[in-house]
């Protein structure tokens, strides 16, 4: 079995912190992931999440 690894911070990643093509990152102060592709830097969510604590368990964006 495969193990993805997501890197993680406070920041926007850059090109020499993703050192592979499709490698993934997360910055948790706006909770948006990117992705690093042939371009440079994709941010792949770009909607944010208000509120996860409802009572279906579904989130609002």
């Amino acid at each position: 079995m495969a193990t993805i690894l997501i890197k993680r911070g406070t920041t926007v990643p850059t090109t020499s912190k993703l050192g592979k093509y499709g490698e993934l990152a997360v910055n948790y102060s706006t909770g948006k992931l990117y992705l690093r592709c042939t371009k440079g830097i994709m941010c792949v969510n770009t909607n944010s999440i208000v509120s996860s604590s409802s009572s279906s368990g579904n989130t609002t964006s």
